[in-house]
């Protein structure tokens, strides 16, 4: 049996058993407090499906990476530097300020910097690719 089958099957299984847990929440009386035990469950079962999601990507970038061409392999180094030099340029350009809480706690300057490098990096890349779809959309029109 071949590897996307399992994790075909694997993911089907949590489906399943995910929405036996999310039809019993709603079956549940909430005032009791019942579901509390249930919530916990399909939090558990959303964990293992995003787990077995990153593992079956991760199995898959491996497993595509050893069959790539020398030209697939430096355009493939191309994107991921880009990729880190945006993420860099995005960490410089954040604000690493101490925050103060409502309820008290602190985020510190560093916890900042990231929260803000990431959101930077967020627009970037947002604003790149609406650039990107209106240039493939009007170089298509002029064909």
């Amino acid at each position: 049996m071949n590897t996307h089958k399992i994790f075909k099957m694997l993911a089907l299984a949590l489906g399943l058993i995910g929405l036996v847990f999310f039809a019993l929440i709603f079956v549940m009386d909430i005032s009791e407090g019942k579901n509390e035990g249930l919530v916990g469950a399909y939090i558990a079962v959303s964990y293992l499906a995003m787990a077995l999601a990153f593992v079956s990507v991760i199995y898959y970038i491996f497993k595509n990476l050893s069959s790539l061409s020398p030209e697939g392999r430096k355009k493939l180094l191309k994107y991921a530097g880009a990729t880190i030099i945006i993420f860099i340029l995005s960490l410089v350009l954040a604000n690493g300020d101490e925050v103060k809480l409502k309820d008290g706690g602190i985020i510190s300057s560093t916890e900042s910097r990231f929260i803000g490098a990431g959101l930077n990096m967020f627009y970037f890349l947002a604003f790149a690719s609406v650039v990107v779809l209106f240039w493939a959309n009007i170089s298509k029109s002029k064909k």
